[in-house]
Order: C-alpha cells, then sequence, then structure tokens
C-alpha cells in the first residue's frame, strides 16, 4: 500500500512535466482464456537492473493475485542461463511493427515460428501470457529527465498479440533522483493501461 501511495503521489507530480501523444494498441478481438493464470514479466535491460525489477515487482503485484506472476528477477535468471531463449527474445524486441500492422494486430507467429512459441513458452514455466519490454530508455540532462518506454503483451498459448503501450515523458528532476521517478512512471503507465485495457475489460477477478 505505502508503494502504491508513494507511485501515486509521484505520478501526480511528475505528470504536470510530462509529453504524452504515441499511440497505445489494444486488441478488441482478443479473447482471454479464463483458464490462463500465468503472467511473465521479462526484466528491463539497463544499468538500473535490479531496481527495474523491484519496479516491475512491486507494481505489477497491485492486482490482488488476479494472475500468478513470474517476477522479472526469475525470469532474468532464465533468460541469462539459456542462449536461446535470449535470441528467440531479441526476435521479438527487434521487430517494429508498421502502424498498419497494429491495427490488424499481427499474432507472434509473424516474428516466431510454432517450435519457438513452444520453446518460450515451456522456458517461462508453461506461461500464458508475456509482457516485454521492447525498448526503454531514460537518460539525464542538468535538471531534466527524459525517459520513453514501450511495452507489450501477448498471449503464449495462442500467439495473440493483445497491446503496445508506448509512452515519452520528460519531467524537470534530474539526476539518480529524476532516473528513478521516472522509470517508476514509467512501468505505472503501463500497470495503468494494462488494468484498464486487459484485467478490467476481460473480468479477471
Amino acid at each position: 500500500m505505502k508503494m502504491k501511495l508513494t507511485l501515486m503521489i509521484t505520478l501526480g507530480l511528475l505528470i504536470l512535466n510530462s509529453a504524452f501523444g504515441q499511440k497505445k494498441y489494444y486488441n478488441k478481438n482478443y479473447q482471454f482464456d479464463k483458464e490462463s493464470k500465468t503472467l511473465s514479466l521479462i526484466p528491463i535491460y539497463n544499468e538500473r537492473d535490479l531496481m527495474s525489477d523491484s519496479l516491475l515487482s512491486s507494481i505489477f503485484n497491485d492486482n490482488l493475485q488476479k494472475l500468478e506472476l513470474i517476477s522479472p528477477s526469475m525470469t532474468r535468471e532464465i533468460i541469462e542461463s539459456n542462449k536461446d531463449m535470449s535470441d528467440i527474445l531479441n526476435k521479438i524486441i527487434s521487430k517494429k511493427y508498421k502502424k498498419k500492422e497494429l491495427k490488424t494486430f499481427p499474432n507472434l507467429n509473424t516474428i516466431l515460428s510454432e517450435s519457438e512459441i513452444d520453446f518460450l513458452r515451456e522456458e517461462l514455466n508453461n506461461s500464458d501470457l508475456i509482457l516485454i519490454p521492447i525498448a526503454f530508455n531514460i537518460k539525464a540532462m542538468n535538471v531534466y529527465t527524459f525517459g520513453s518506454s514501450n511495452f507489450r503483451l501477448y498471449d503464449l498459448k495462442t500467439g495473440d498479440f493483445i497491446f503496445e503501450c508506448p509512452n515519452q515523458l520528460n519531467v524537470n528532476i534530474g539526476g539518480e533522483a529524476g532516473a528513478i521517478d521516472l522509470t517508476a512512471v514509467l512501468i505505472s503507465l503501463t500497470h495503468e493501461f494494462y488494468t484498464d485495457k486487459f484485467i478490467k475489460k476481460n473480468n479477471i477477478n
């Protein structure tokens, strides 16, 4: 609760100095299998690994355990011990969809083979869903900090694209404090989109 309250206050303060405008895409045709229960959180790879893992776990664990989470620290261990996993995830991360493709909600099989999708799911403890940070960049300059992120959610059982959630912000807080706060805000904005467009619309209790 303390973490949630702190992030809400931080978000309220920072949003006054933020720049929005990036188009988000949600697959309205997606049908969630209520038997699905597990979401794997793929870690953010940057110089703040441990802090990013902690924030991802804390923020996405605020859904009253509606889905079982495989934490970014756990998936980091899996990825770093398995080159095939890294190669498969890099294929997904390096894929830049065109606007036309996003409007048709491309299946994961447009990037990976069926065997690669099966391998990915199996290595992630048979996860049903996977949230991947396609991009996450933070840059501090003097008294300002600039940040951008883009997360995609896929269904690993069907390969369905569920959403893409890009955000771009800048705040008038510099240094490491600005980087940490902006990381929390970018993850929180993704979580807000995930909750509104996925959890609530699919009536996940």
